[in-house]
């Protein structure tokens, strides 16, 4: 090997093979005297290079390692890879751009037919870019796609290297235009981020080789309203001028890269109002001027072209490569940025339990088929702004049970029922007889059950609901709770479940499972709105009634409970329940507006009672007529002699404490014989209190009840009202007004 070099070279443009040539010494070294037939002698090399390693070089020679070919046929992406390895390392003063990282990823996708692979081994060999993730997207979907050998990756390339471009992007700047999307179901606008990219690379401000004429932000406003109808015309033009030039070959000459570049860049500034600053810094103010430009230095001002057809496609498993057609139909943009839809899969939209099964997409509407239980298919279209409310789902499309399905799992039919029943039977047996031997008085639970026979009405279907085979009136289906029992163990687990309480103990109605008894009570589920709820069965409430009287729901502010459990009827005169409570079964009550005892005698009279009570347990003789506070007055004048003891008592500034003091020491309790049965009233708090509170009891109940009807003058039949004496400061102030008006006179 005297006097000739071997050289190994990667071929990258055919086939990446590689192959070893010969170059003949002279090709390396300038002839000179030292000269032998053209070649350079061992001697001559030695005599000028003093090297060592050089002389070693050439007279020893150095090893070689070759890779067999069969390498490039199973992996293609290898000797590409080996060498952008070899040149990154070799490399120490310029680092890879992100133009050359996605020419790096289109090729190696060329060769595998898969992003991510492309991705890792350009990671490989170019690791300098971390956001190599960003780049790979725009490949994917704003390259040009594989079909047109990634055609704009390939005009930004020449682009770059015949202007000499060789800024940085940065993350920031590179996320936005690979992810920004611009809400426009017709164009993912390919072209128009291509332009960005250009006019970045063609900045003459920068910092750190990174590019500062046009940033994240100005990206960011494309996307307001009133840009909208800029950018689709300048995507329009760009189109037009790259259809232009791609008929013509113009984009494989430099004239027409540059004209296309130019043509970018202009288009750009010009949409983020910065030509003066741009390289060129020249202001065209519109983009038709723009166009103009293109048109005279490509030398054909009658330039025209078509837009891409769209074309429609269906939504696959794996990443789809977007080529510069795909870019311009709405059915693809839309299968792409929705591509967690999958044709045969099983969806539900939000707030609305309907399965859908997806069939594919148009250019207006993803379409969905949609069955009932009874196999009848819909078709349902829904419009892509729309798709992002689908949600993936496993459940099966619901199925209609058989007749013979439903009667197997009848209540009435079903075994396992018969077993419970019979374990409780041995068991109330079992406790029974216990506790015969221990005086133990077993609990007898008495309840009522009803067989659901409503079922031969209702259709039941596989995911839960309940469908009515006749017309049903409101309110005319009851339901009622059926299942096995267990023992609530905290207030937490009852929360929303069917309680039965037998003495101090809770039980919660358990559900059957799906495949085990159909009780139609727990097929019914809730309504989201509570006026569109069915009320099947309602609980009534529990009220008060005289036996001949009608019921009545007493309000709980006039219900008292002890410590103890004892309650208590706080009667009320001026309250309407009280009234009809009392004298509701009269047939003078119904026909009067506003029925009341406020002005009954009787219940004056048990007031006066009380009292009287009251004073005599303190020894108190003669204070009932002085303490009671007659709110009663007949007419206008009145008793004389129970006024003048209540004015007696106002003018006194410490009667009112005295009078409380001397309830305070009074009996909790005070009992009274109405009609023959002794009544338990509880002691007012002051004289001054006009209900009267009786221990809620039946018996004792219906004795107040009948001694109220004794005299119902003033209640039912428009009798004169109470009338209400003038008390305290106000009745001083009009007493001595009176005075005045009678001294003038």
């Amino acid at each position: 090997m005297s006097g000739i070099l071997c050289v190994e070279m990667l071929e990258s443009t055919l086939k990446a093979a590689c192959f070893q040539i010969l170059l003949p010494s002279h090709w390396l070294f300038p002839p000179g005297p030292s000269m032998n037939s053209g070649a350079l002698s061992v001697e001559s090399l030695v005599m000028h290079y003093k090297d060592k390693f050089f002389q070693e070089l050439c007279t020893e020679g150095w090893k070689w390692r070759v890779v067999c070919c069969e390498a490039e046929v199973a992996c293609p992406w290898l000797p590409s890879m080996l060498q952008a390895s070899a040149n990154s390392t070799n490399l120490v003063s310029k680092n890879a751009t992100e133009i050359e990282v996605a020419a790096s990823l289109a090729y190696h996708f060329g060769m595998t037919k898969n992003m991510q692979t492309a991705i890792d081994t350009t990671k490989a060999a170019l690791p300098n870019i971390s956001y190599m993730n960003s780049v790979g997207h725009y490949v994917q979907h704003f390259g040009g796609g594989d079909k047109g050998g990634f055609e704009l990756i390939a005009f930004l390339q020449q682009l770059s290297k015949s202007c000499g471009h060789s800024l940085f992007l940065g993350e920031e700047y590179m996320d936005a235009i690979a992810f920004t999307r611009f809400s426009d179901p017709s164009s993912t606008y390919p072209f128009l981020r291509a332009s960005f990219w250009a006019a970045a690379m063609s900045s003459p401000k920068s910092a750190d080789s990174i590019s500062k004429l046009v940033t994240q932000s100005d990206i960011e406003k494309l996307k307001s309203s009133g840009m909208k109808t800029q950018i689709k015309t300048a995507e329009t033009l760009l189109s037009l001028s790259w259809n232009l030039l791609s008929k013509t070959g113009g984009l494989h000459e430099k004239k027409g890269v540059r004209a296309m570049g130019h043509m970018m860049i202009r288009t750009a500034l010009l949409l983020v109002k910065k030509e003066a600053k741009g390289k060129e810094g020249k202001t065209f103010g519109t983009l038709q001027k723009v166009h103009e430009a293109f048109t005279a230095e490509v030398g054909d001002g009658n330039a025209a072209g078509a837009a891409a057809t769209a074309e429609s496609s269906e939504s696959g498993g794996e990443l789809r490569i977007m080529s510069l057609q795909d870019t311009a139909s709405a059915a693809i943009i839309a299968a792409t940025s929705n591509s967690w839809l999958k044709v045969g899969a099983r969806y539900v939209q939000k707030d609305n339990p309907a399965i859908y099964e997806f069939e594919g997409m148009d250019n207006v509407d993803g379409i969905f088929k949609l069955a009932d239980a009874w196999g009848t298919d819909y078709t349902l279209r829904i419009p892509h702004k729309d798709l992002r409310n689908m949600r993936a789902t496993d459940k099966k499309v619901p199925a209609l049970y058989s007749a013979e399905h439903v009667a197997r799992r009848r209540v009435d039919s079903f075994m396992t029922l018969e077993e419970e029943v019979a374990k409780a039977t041995a068991l109330t047996m079992l406790f029974n007889f216990y506790s015969e031997f221990l005086g133990i008085m077993s609990r007898v639970i008495e309840c009522a059950h009803q067989v659901d026979e409503c079922l031969v009405d209702l259709h039941f279907t596989s995911d839960g609901k309940v469908y009515a085979a006749n017309n049903i009136k409101k309110y005319g289906l009851k339901v009622f709770p059926m299942g096995m029992l267990s023992k609530s163990k905290s207030a937490a687990d009852e929360k929303g479940k069917v309680m039965i309480t037998v003495a101090t103990d809770n039980f919660i109605v358990q559900p059957p499972k799906n495949d085990r008894c159909i009780v139609p009570f727990f097929w019914v589920g809730h309504c989201s709105e509570a006026r569109d709820e069915l009320i099947l069965y309602k609980a009534p409430e529990k009220g008060l009634k005289r036996k001949d009287g009608p019921e009545v729901q007493v309000p709980k502010m006039l219900i008292q409970e002890d410590s103890d459990g004892q309650k208590w009827l706080k009667v009320r005169p001026s309250h309407y329940a009280i009234a009809k409570l009392m004298l509701g079964h009269l047939e003078e009550f119904k026909n009067c507006r506003q029925p009341s005892l406020a002005a009954s005698p009787q219940i004056a009279q048990i007031r006066k009672m009380l009292l009287e009570k009251i004073t005599t347990a303190l020894g108190l003789a003669g204070a009932a007529e002085s303490e009671q506070d007659d709110f009663f007055v007949q007419g206008n004048g009145g008793d004389d002699a129970n006024a003048k003891a209540a004015d007696a008592l106002e003018e006194d500034e410490q009667a009112p404490k005295r009078r409380k003091l001397t309830y305070q020491k009074a009996p909790p309790t005070i009992n009274l014989e109405l009609g023959g049965i002794a009544c338990t009233f509880k002691t007012p708090a002051t004289g001054r209190e006009s209900d009267i509170i009786v221990m809620l009891d039946a018996k004792q109940m219906t004795a107040l009840a009948d001694y109220v009807i004794q005299d119902t003058s003033g209640c039912l039949q428009g009798d004169a009202k109470r009338t209400y004496k003038r008390t305290g400061q106000y009745r001083k102030v009009r007493q001595n007004s009176q005075e005045f008006e009678l001294g003038e006179e």
